[in-house]
């Protein structure tokens, strides 16, 4: 059977004898073609293995016409279709919920896609080339940009990102562009006139967990700054407004230094004069 022009068939694959749909489907083309395209397809997907089972046993996949639909509701239909043999019961082996293309694949679907991208990946040059550069391309870092700002992670997003990361060490290699991306970064804020880590928000959480890390961690050969990394520091930190609780931090700070100071002097100023002192003591004149 062939569907009328401009329309397209809805069909269904099912068991030749419990007339258990297992598959549903659409096409533009005649029946026939399309129920020998399903027997010679190949691969590992649930419904090559099923139609592999069924041929195992003598039998054939009998396909049966759910609804003939306009070309424009086509996307609609299967996915209702799709929705309403799930709702009776019907262990289907698409692996999406319909409308052509992956949308909302099933955890297979992932594995297997997963899976053979890798393996491409991995063995394709060319491949590997196309997908670094795509990546790497200002439409593309511009779509992530926006897909992600703003984006709230839920916490199980979290934990496994954090299960991933841990006891993760950059190689030299690593370390060079990240510092290389990062004094990029830098530079371009810089000549825009936005380059100010003051307006960044931290939380008091964050701080806490910062004061932990500073503490606990170790510089047994502390790197001095050098004059470029000071001026960084100067324009990042120039204009920056302080909130009370810091600008009370700072003068208790700058304080302590004074007092270190007055008392480093103190001293220095007792050693001169007992020095003095006991230099007049031994003069046998005296």
């Amino acid at each position: 059977m062939r569907p009328t022009k401009g329309k397209v068939l809805i069909y269904a694959l099912c068991h030749p004898e419990t007339k258990e749909i297992r598959y549903v489907g659409k096409t533009k083309m005649d029946t026939h073609r399309r129920l020998l395209g399903h027997l010679e397809e190949k691969g590992k997907t649930r419904k090559v293995r099923w139609v592999a089972f069924l041929k195992k046993q003598g039998l054939l996949p009998e396909l049966i016409i759910l609804e003939e639909v306009d070309e424009q509701e086509w996307k609609v239909a299967e996915q209702q279709w799709i929705i309403h043999c799930r709702l009776l019961g019907y262990d289907l082996v698409n692996l999406t919920d319909g409308g052509d293309g992956v949308h909302n694949p099933s955890e297979e679907a992932r594995q297997h896609l997963s899976t053979v991208l890798k393996e491409k990946y991995a063995n394709d040059p060319e491949y590997r080339t196309a997908v670094i550069e795509r990546m790497r391309s200002p439409e593309k870092r511009a779509a992530t940009s926006k897909f992600h700002k703003g984006r709230e992670h839920t916490s199980e997003q979290i934990a496994k990102r954090a299960e991933t990361m841990r006891g993760w060490k950059p190689n030299e290699q690593q370390k060079e562009n990240m510092r290389l991306a990062q004094q990029q970064r830098t530079a371009k804020e810089i000549a825009n006139g936005t380059f100010n880590l003051g307006k960044r928000e931290i939380t008091e959480q964050q701080r806490v967990k910062i004061s932990i890390a500073s503490r606990e961690r170790k510089y047994p050969n502390r790197r001095r700054w050098t004059e470029e990394e000071k001026h960084k520091r100067s324009l990042a930190t120039k204009g920056r407004p302080h909130t009370l609780a810091h600008s009370q931090a700072i003068a208790k700070g700058q304080k302590r230094r004074w007092e270190r100071q007055r008392q480093e002097k103190e001293k220095t100023h007792d050693i001169t004069v007992f020095g003095l002192w006991d230099s007049f003591t031994d003069d046998p004149a005296i």
